[in-house]
C-alpha cells in the first residue's frame, strides 16, 4: 500500500492540507499576539487623554465673566457662559469617545491574547503573556529613545493610565480617578528605580549596585568564577524585580480604598492573588531573560 501512487497521492494532499491549517493558525494566533498586545498599550494612554478632555470640560464650564474692561461675549459671538458651556460639552464629548476607545481596546486587546492561547499548554500559554508584556517594555524604551527622555516617563503614564481606568469603570470621580493613578505611577516608578532587573530598560535601580557588590563579595570568599557570580547576580536581580511588580501591585490594591471607601485590607483579601503572582512571575522570567550586563 506504501508503494502504490495513489495512497502516496492521498497522503501528500492529507499533509499539505494539515499543513496548511497548520500556517493559518500560527498566522492567526500571531495577529492576535499582535493587536492584542497593541490594543492593551495604547489603552492607557487613550484613558488619559480622555481624562485631560474631561478634565479641561470641567474647568471651563464655571468660568468667571472676564474683568470688566474685557469683551463679556464669547469668541463665537454668543454670551460667556454659552460659549463656556459649548465648548465644555464638544470636549466632554472627546473624553467620553477617548475613554470609550480605551475600554473596547483594553477588553479587545485581552480577548485577543485569549483566542492567542486558546488550546495551548501552559508553558506556551505563560510564553505569550511574557511576550506581551516584554512588548509593552520594548514599547516604553522604543518612544524614550524617540523623545529622549528615557522610558520611565511612559512606564509612569501607562501605569497612570491603566489605575486610571480601573478606578473610572470601579465607580470612581475624575479626580478620584487622578489620585489613584498618581499614587500608582508614583509607586511603580519609585520601585523600578530601587531595582531595574528588566535589562536597564528604566535605567540603574538603586539597589542593583548593592547586589552586584555583595554578589562579588560571596563569590570571592567562595572562589567562584565569573559564569557563577554572573547567574547568582542575575538570579538576584531577578527576583528583586519579581518582589518589585508583587509589591507594585499590592500597593495598588491597599490605594483602592481611597475611592471605594473599603478598608484597605479589605481590598487585599479581595485582590486577585493570582493575577498579582502571574505577573511577579512574568517579571522575574523577564528579568532573566534580560540579563544584567
Amino acid at each position: 500500500m506504501a508503494g502504490n501512487p495513489k495512497y502516496q497521492y492521498a497522503d501528500m494532499d492529507k499533509l499539505r492540507e494539515t499543513q496548511k491549517e497548520a500556517l493559518e493558525d500560527f498566522a492567526s494566533r500571531v495577529s492576535d499576539f499582535a493587536k492584542g498586545t497593541a490594543k492593551e498599550y495604547a489603552a492607557p494612554f487613550a484613558n488619559t487623554a480622555g481624562m485631560l478632555f474631561d478634565a479641561r470640560a470641567k474647568a471651563i464650564k464655571d468660568l468667571p465673566m472676564p474683568p470688566s474692561g474685557f469683551n463679556g461675549a464669547g469668541y463665537i459671538g454668543v454670551d460667556w457662559k454659552t460659549t463656556n458651556n459649548m465648548n465644555s460639552a464638544l470636549l466632554h464629548e472627546a473624553a467620553e469617545k477617548a475613554q470609550g476607545a480605551a475600554d473596547r481596546w483594553k477588553q479587545s486587546g485581552t480577548e485577543n491574547l485569549e483566542r492567542a492561547k486558546q488550546g495551548l499548554t501552559p508553558i506556551i500559554k505563560g510564553g505569550i503573556d511574557v511576550g506581551s508584556q516584554f512588548a509593552k517594555l520594548a514599547g516604553d524604551k522604543a518612544l524614550g529613545a524617540v523623545t529622549k527622555i528615557g522610558a520611565t516617563p511612559y512606564l509612569a503614564l501607562r501605569t497612570f493610565g491603566d489605575a486610571a481606568q480601573t478606578a473610572r469603570q470601579e465607580g470612581a470621580t475624575l479626580g478620584q480617578q487622578a489620585l489613584y493613578g498618581v499614587g500608582s505611577a508614583i509607586s511603580g516608578a519609585l520601585l523600578e528605580k530601587a531595582v531595574d532587573g528588566i535589562g536597564g530598560f528604566y535605567g540603574e535601580g538603586g539597589l542593583d549596585d548593592k547586589i552586584r557588590k555583595a554578589v562579588d563579595t560571596i563569590a570571592e570568599k567562595r572562589g567562584w568564577s565569573e559564569f557563577q557570580r554572573a547567574q547568582l547576580n542575575n538570579t538576584l536581580t531577578a527576583l528583586g524585580e519579581s518582589a518589585e511588580k508583587g509589591i507594585t501591585d499590592t500597593i495598588g490594591e491597599l490605594m483602592k480604598s481611597g475611592y471605594n471607601n473599603k478598608n484597605p485590607w479589605q481590598n487585599i483579601s479581595e485582590a486577585d492573588k493570582g493575577k498579582i503572582i502571574e505577573d511577579a512571575l512574568i517579571d522575574f522570567i523577564i528579568a532573566l531573560v534580560l540579563k544584567e550586563e
